[in-house]
């Protein structure tokens, strides 16, 4: 198993991140569902909420760290696949990785749009930025219909990937779930030739 990718497959930690950023976006979008339903005397009617901020600060460190390693790596080869599914494929990749950003960046002012700094694991505070507290309804606005877009992108892009192995019966999702890849055929091998 590759720490690094290599030009046929993900290595561990491209993997790793892929779905520690899938598991906490599809994560802290359920967790927004169920605290927004909550009565003011539940016991999660503040936790929850903070728990949502902490977690989404530590996100974006993850989602930084993951765009630097998908820059300075190798990243391994297409299957086979036309231009233009290539082309799409890696538009829907950074459209992805921008609204993560942008949903981040809008939980950030929102939770400190009151003035008050935003604690993440009551270990670091995060100041606020002055001037937001009048935005406050849009930047919730914002941040919640940023978060359906997140959950649209990433369902479009896994049934891509459940398309990729159960239709096609190529390897996209097994090097994305193992790092597995069959050997190259003597057609894979003319196409990367060529």
């Amino acid at each position: 198993m590759s720490l690094l990718n290599t030009k046929r497959t993900f290595g561990w930690v491209a993997r790793a991140l892929h779905w520690i950023v899938a598991v906490a976006t599809i994560g802290l979008f359920l967790l927004a569902i169920w605290y927004r339903s909550l009565d003011y005397g539940h016991p999660w009617y503040t936790a929850a909420p903070e728990l949502h901020i902490s977690i989404g600060f530590a996100l974006i460190l993850v989602i930084l760290f993951r765009l630097i390693w998908l820059l300075f790596n190798v990243k391994p080869e297409h299957l086979g696949h036309n231009a233009v599914i290539n082309r799409m494929a890696g538009l829907m990749h950074w459209a992805l990785h921008l609204l993560l950003i942008a949903l981040v960046i809008t939980g950030y002012l929102y939770a400190t749009a009151d003035g008050r700094s935003a604690s993440v694991f009551g270990v670091i505070e995060i100041p606020a930025l002055p001037g937001a507290k009048s935005l406050k309804g849009t930047i919730g606005w914002l941040h919640e219909y940023l978060s359906y877009g997140i959950i649209i992108f990433a369902s479009v892009h896994g049934f891509a990937a459940l398309k990729h192995h159960f239709v096609d019966r190529d390897d996209t999702l097994r090097r994305m779930v193992s790092g597995g890849r069959t050997p190259l055929t003597e057609h894979d091998q003319q196409e990367t030739t060529q």
